[in-house]
């Protein structure tokens, strides 16, 4: 809910060029439910931007600080090359609150797009039997 949150109210926010400060490449070692050992990445960042005049440094690379081993893993990778290359990225500032900025809004990822079917799919669930559940009553009163 944070993803969708986070794309609705940044929709209108300004995509402006940002110096990166820091990056590398996070990691976050857990357990699987089988006992083995695994790792997943995500992007660590701080950038500089210049707002109406005014620096600001950020580090705010999401809505959500979360980890994996695909789409978070590469960005991470690239943030880190274009530290390297000293290439500016695109950030989204909140111009009602220049101090607030993400790099990515993650409107068009996959967690985003698995996020929202799961939370369909849930909800449909839920209002199936939710519904039944009514009906039911609903018959056993008419009887």
């Amino acid at each position: 809910m944070k993803i969708g949150y986070g794309c609705y109210i940044s929709k209108n926010w300004n995509a402006i060029p940002a110096k990166i400060i820091h990056a590398e490449v996070d990691s976050l070692k857990y357990q699987d439910t089988n006992g083995r050992w695994k790792t997943s990445y995500s992007p660590k960042v701080s950038y500089e931007y210049n707002y109406n005049d005014t620096v600001y440094v950020g580090n705010r690379y999401s809505w959500v600080k979360s980890y994996d081993n695909d789409e978070l893993h590469d960005a991470a990778k690239r943030l880190v090359y274009r530290k390297q290359k000293e290439k500016e990225i695109t950030i989204f500032v909140n111009p009602a609150k220049p101090s607030e900025a993400v790099v990515e809004r993650m409107c068009d990822s996959g967690a985003f797009k698995s996020y929202t079917f799961g939370g369909v799919f849930i909800f449909s669930i839920v209002s199936i039997f939710i519904a039944a559940f009514l009906f039911s009553r609903r018959k056993r009163r008419n009887h």
